[in-house]
């Protein structure tokens, strides 16, 4: 159990896990149950983020309200925190994902984006930009637009590439500009992300829930060659709409609050403990 901002959340403590493909019995075929490595699947061990602002509004406090300073605490606080930790039961032949990251900063590129969503080049494009075309190889990039996705329900796009002549590997994640109550990725309002406990505007409270699933994702399966069950969900999206209980939150290593979705664990799948995710599976832990 853990106490959250004077708040009772029992969470679900999950042992590492060996790199194991679980199949069904009697027929030779992955289980689609739980999440499966292939033989040169991949992950981010020892991850690093940064934040990319694009857009000259982001210089504009109207626009900006507490996102980048509220984001500059997520990224810091996400290291050693108890919800880095549920992907440290993942790995790859080189060992475990580290629940320690690396926040390298947020960067404002004044220059205007494109209108609407970013296309996955795009996306790369600017990362790579912002690293000077030398990425870092544990990198996850976050790109912050200024301007809407044009379809309802964009909340984040994954894109991989290289950057430059020497075709370094980048981790890149599109997300566009949102005001906290943007249809289907409304989810952190729905579950009353209450501003007054957590010091968040509704918008950031959605960044947060955004940026937790997108890092979690991309370190689990950078490339989409890591861990995913056989229906191609990773550790976010088979907990989609799995939320910790309303009114409580998890806390950061720095002491910053946020309400986030829950993750998907084999381990706690395998014991029969977890939350039901949206398929009756007892696998989600916070």
């Amino acid at each position: 159990m853990k106490r959250f901002a004077g708040t009772l959340v029992v969470s679900v403590c999950v042992a590492a896990a060996s790199l194991v493909v679980v199949h069904a019995q009697g027929k030779g075929k992955t289980d689609p149950n739980l999440m499966t490595i292939a033989k040169a699947g991949q992950v981010i061990r020892n991850p690093k983020t940064m934040a990319i602002y694009w857009g000259s509004a982001w210089n504009n406090p109207a626009t900006a309200g507490d996102i980048i300073t509220g984001m500059d605490s997520f990224f810091t606080g996400l290291s050693d925190s108890h919800f880095a930790e549920l992907a440290s039961e993942y790995g790859d032949k080189n060992g475990l994902i580290s629940s320690l990251s690396i926040y390298l900063g947020h960067v404002i590129d004044s220059t205007e984006p494109p209108a609407g969503a970013l296309s996955t080049s795009a996306v790369v494009a600017e990362a790579c930009k912002a690293s000077g075309n030398n990425p870092d190889p544990n990198g996850v990039y976050f790109v912050y637009t200024s301007t809407p996705a044009s379809l309802p329900g964009t909340c984040a796009i994954r894109a991989y590439g290289t950057c430059g002549a020497r075709r370094l590997p980048v981790q890149a994640v599109y997300v566009p500009y949102m005001t906290g109550t943007d249809g289907q990725c409304r989810g952190v309002l729905d579950q009353g992300d209450d501003g007054s406990v957590t010091g968040h505007s509704t918008a950031l409270g959605q960044y947060g829930n955004v940026a937790a699933n997108q890092f979690m994702n991309n370190i689990t399966d950078p490339n989409g060659n890591g861990w995913k069950d056989a229906f191609g969900d990773g550790i976010a999206f088979k907990c989609d709409g799995i939320f910790i209980p309303s009114g409580n939150f998890e806390q950061f290593s720095d002491g910053s609050l946020w309400t986030v979705r829950m993750k998907w664990s084999n381990a706690a799948y395998q014991a029969g403990t977890g939350a039901l995710n949206h398929k009756g599976l007892p696998g989600c832990v916070d």
